[in-house]
């Protein structure tokens, strides 16, 4: 491999590219196909990249955002991001789509695999909450229309998450990982170098296992829309009740859904029966023997987010707390938890501090932090002061977040927090600190300045507050983060630093229009809404008219100058 940096940074090199090699190794595992392409592959980074990255056959470019030193590998590193790109060496590169229709074929693909590598080195907790994200990112897609995963206008809600996620679903349906992988060893060497779409991908399934996957294909990939099941219990003499019913909306493009869901009751005594049941109807009841007449403590539905479904069920807060405490998932203990929020303090308090001491990865102990911030009992401030000095940052940030008031006992350990490791963490706790405290600006100031030179987002919101004070250098300075000097994500907190500050002069009213004709559009979009708040348009016409612009960035200007009824 080659992994490319910037020779004046090479503390970044370790922490960009961690992982590469084990990727590589792991991907030709898990495929049983060498690497297609002899013994080169590259990863570039360029500035002001369109994209993410963008794979090529044997090279990867990528916008240098990623490149990250240690401190700024703790918000986003590009462990996923390569492992996706690595992944298209095969799945895009090696085979490749014959339309828009099976876009999927690569994007899924490349989606799904990055995250069972990012399990094989981050863990199953941290796999199980990409699933949950990639969950919340697709529904949101599908709740706004019925497009399926197979079609060119899907977006990339369902040709990345969604699509990974029915990945999932489908090793399960095929017989489980090593029946699947012999599919997706012999679709590989048999389409190499071809052309490929959804229907000789299923065929592989009938080839390789005499498995008939219609079903599946037609639901999940030819179709569109997710199953919502309505799901409770009932408990009667030796048994329990389980009632299942399919109640999203019908229509030709979403049917009633045919899957396994696996269900787990959970008993007092510490034991459990766990079972999938078959659905493909409106209405499912199922009887479970239940001859010792056991206490149940509660009953889940979809355990470990197998499904891609949403679940309605009504739960009480006993049963709630004894599946945030309890369930054998980190994902179910979330949900747990998350659904505890409106929950009543003095109904939950004693079972969330439990909860903490029990959990190790983040999310849990963060939505703990949320739920407990500003309760006064002494033992959830305990927890708070505790959290300050957690060691994962994001339980540390979500005590700045969530955390309502500073009080003078706490102030002291949160103050350490602009020390941080993390510079988010730094920013969001100068930020809070000199709002609750602004006599002690100064101070605070100086403690970060040295870090604010380190880090550009950082040092925005440190020049902001200088120039709250009408300091021209500051100015000046954020101006320069406006201008095409920096990466889009800078660009635009300066702009938005910038319009916080009300300021609107000449200089920065020529970046705008440099931003709103830029080929980002994230950029261009947050510039020109800016341009729209400008007093002076007798200036903004004049510059518009005296700028130096390409063909694209005139029609661009034409579409700005129309939005703008100038």
């Amino acid at each position: 491999n080659r992994q490319y940096y910037y020779p004046n940074k090479p503390e970044e090199f370790k922490h960009t590219y961690m992982y590469s090699v084990e990727m590589m190794d792991w991907m030709e595992e898990e495929f049983q196909v060498p690497y297609p392409w002899g013994k080169i592959y590259r990863n570039v980074p360029v500035a002001d990249f369109l994209y993410g990255a963008m794979e090529n056959t044997t090279s990867t470019i990528f916008t240098d955002y990623y490149l990250k030193d240690s401190r700024e590998a703790l918000e986003r590193t590009y462990v996923g991001t390569n492992a996706h790109e690595l992944t298209h060496q095969w799945f895009g590169d090696l085979i490749s789509e014959w339309n828009g229709a099976s876009h999927w074929l690569h994007e899924s693909f490349a989606t799904h695999y990055a995250k069972h590598f990012e399990r094989s080195v981050f863990g199953e907790d941290y796999f199980q909450w990409e699933r949950n994200m990639e969950m919340r990112r697709a529904m949101s897609a599908d709740d706004k229309n019925d497009l399926p995963i197979a079609h060119s206008e899907s977006g990339s809600s369902r040709h990345y998450p969604k699509g990974s996620f029915v990945i999932d679903m489908l090793r399960e349906a095929a017989g489980g990982d090593e029946a699947y992988k012999k599919v997706i060893n012999a679709y590989l060497k048999k389409y190499a170098f071809k052309h490929v779409d959804t229907h000789l991908f299923q065929l592989e399934f009938m080839e390789v296992l005499g498995l008939n996957l219609d079903w599946f294909f037609d639901q999940w990939v030819r179709k569109g829309g997710y199953p919502i099941f309505e799901c409770d219990y009932t408990e009667s003499t030796g048994q329990v009740k389980i009632n299942i019913s399919q109640i999203h909306d019908q229509s030709e493009t979403i049917g009633l859904f045919k899957v396994q869901m696996p269900i787990q009751i959970r008993f007092a005594d510490g034991t459990d029966t766990l079972f999938n049941a078959s659905i493909d109807s409106q209405e499912t009841t199922l009887s479970i023997s239940n001859t010792l007449g056991k206490s149940i403590q509660y009953v889940l539905f979809n355990v470990n987010h197998a499904l891609y479904a949403k679940i309605e069920q009504e739960k009480t807060t006993a049963e709630l707390l004894a599946q945030a405490l309890e369930a054998k998932d980190m994902i179910d203990r979330y949900l747990a938890l998350a659904e505890l929020e409106d929950r009543p303090l003095k109904e939950k308090r004693n079972i969330l501090l439990a909860c903490f001491e029990n959990e190790s990865f983040f999310a849990p102990r963060a939505n703990i932090v949320k739920q407990l911030a500003n309760d006064n009992n002494s033992k959830s401030q305990e927890l708070i002061m505790k959290s300050l000095l957690d060691n994962d940052v994001r339980v540390r940030r979500a005590v700045v977040y969530h955390l309502e008031k500073v009080s003078k006992k706490i102030q002291p350990v949160y103050e350490n927090l602009l020390l941080d490791s993390s510079y988010a963490n730094i920013k969001m706790t100068l930020e809070k600190l000199i709002e609750e405290f602004p006599e002690s600006k100064e101070k605070y100031l100086k403690i970060t300045h040295l870090d604010a030179q380190k880090n550009d987002l950082l040092n925005i919101a440190h020049l902001s507050f200088k120039a709250q004070d009408d300091d021209s250098f500051a100015i000046s300075d954020l101006i320069d983060y406006a201008g095409p000097s920096f990466e889009f994500r800078t660009r635009i907190k300066a702009i938005e630093a910038l319009t916080d500050l009300a300021y609107q002069g000449d200089d920065f009213t020529f970046l705008l229009i440099d931003a709103s004709v830029n080929f980002n559009r994230r950029l261009a979009g947050v510039a020109s809404n800016v341009l729209m708040s400008i007093e002076n348009q007798d200036l903004l016409i004049e510059a518009l008219e005296k700028g130096d612009f390409d063909k694209n960035e005139r029609k661009r200007i034409e579409q700005l100058k129309t939005k703008l009824g100038i």
